[in-house]
């Protein structure tokens, strides 16, 4: 298997079964590691990360595309953006080590 091939795999795999590889306890863990607060809306840290991941995963599809990405999270692309405007870059920094962990070790 080619790098490319790994590569496309890995992307594959995260598109199909991000939430067991970024889980909502790791989220949480993660904000509260980082001192990051918030107050609960349609779009927590959970729903609007993996928002995010996903539309990073769709090749940084367009906020309107994004906003619908996520089943059963119904919200506007506005406020998808204003949510991930809100998300501290240290916490998206401890979610990318954890979520590399777990790429890693389903590759093996």
């Amino acid at each position: 298997m080619t790098h490319h091939s790994h590569t496309k795999s890995a992307i594959d795999n995260l598109k199909t079964n991000l939430r067991n590889f970024l889980q909502p306890g790791d989220i949480h863990h993660a904000c509260r590691i980082n001192h990051y607060r918030w107050r609960q809306r349609i779009l927590g840290p959970v729903e609007t990360i993996w928002m995010f991941a996903l539309q990073i995963l769709h090749g940084n599809t367009a906020c309107t595309h994004a906003a619908r990405l996520v089943p059963g999270v119904h919200a506007t692309d506005t406020a998808y953006c204003q949510a991930r405007t809100r998300l501290p870059i240290t916490v998206l920094r401890t979610l990318a080590h954890y979520v590399t962990r777990r790429l890693i070790r389903s590759c093996d």
